[in-house]
């Protein structure tokens, strides 16, 4: 018992070590780091090293993670995970992520509102892609990790899933509860849904499963004419049909 007693203690002695080591911010910032910044604190290590775009980049990469990170920090989740509290951070990040989800809803209605833009066409352009960087991160993980048949299944399973699950049971609800769901201007995002499946099927079957960079790129050349016609379809002199309805 006296010896379990003092492994207990020595594992929170350590842990609070640890605690204070990422605590600690660093005031020394060369001149390529903003004064009065922490490079060893929540918003972790200023960039600077990086040149050009790349530093462009990395430095709005630093500030738009910082509510997140110190989120993260202030509820001690980094002490969380290295004492193995998995489930808990389960929990903790079901919950962030449905906050985070109602606040981002809330602002994109308040968006519209004020610059008058339709509230389908900022869902397509900013929420449909934000809540998809999940299953992105994911990919580019097992991707590089050489699971591509793992990235694929995460990509088409949580397609599968949104549709049958994050469509199917508010409906279920709502229909059971209120009055039945009435959908318009779907037509357009479906046949491009249907559209897209048919291409990456295209490809996967004439190339034996096989993918390149080009395939990569004409992916990313379809997204990119996805945006521009969402655009164009907000704008009423462009005369363009689509899911706005305008």
């Amino acid at each position: 018992a006296a010896a379990k007693t003092d492994a207990d203690a020595d594992d929170g002695a350590r842990a609070a070590a640890e605690d204070s080591k990422e605590a600690h911010v660093a005031v020394d910032v060369d001149a390529a780091g903003p004064r009065g910044v922490s490079v060893d604190g929540p918003l972790g290590r200023y960039p600077r090293r990086a040149t050009g775009f790349a530093r462009c980049f990395a430095v709005f990469w630093f500030y738009a993670k910082a509510p997140f990170a110190l989120i993260t920090y202030a509820l001690r989740l980094g002490a969380l995970r290295r004492r193995g509290y998995f489930e808990l951070l389960a929990l903790i990040s079901a919950a962030l992520i449905a906050a985070q989800s109602y606040v981002m809803v809330q602002c994109l209605e308040l968006t519209c509102c004020l610059v008058g833009v339709p509230t389908i066409t900022l869902s397509l352009l900013i929420v449909a892609s934000g809540t998809c960087l999940p299953e992105l991160i994911v990919a580019l993980v097992v991707a590089k990790k050489g699971q591509a048949t793992a990235a694929v299944s995460t990509a088409l399973g949580s397609n599968i899933f949104d549709i049958l699950i994050a469509l199917g049971l508010p409906w279920a609800l709502y229909a059971s509860t209120e009055a039945p769901v009435h959908i318009h201007h779907a037509v357009e995002l479906t046949c491009i849904m249907a559209l897209s499946t048919v291409v990456f099927l295209l490809f996967s079957v004439t190339n034996n499963w096989t993918y390149t960079a080009r395939h990569g790129l004409v992916l990313l050349f379809l997204y990119f004419l996805f945006n521009v016609y969402v655009v164009l379809d907000a704008i009423p002199a462009a005369n363009v049909p689509g899911p706005s309805g305008i």
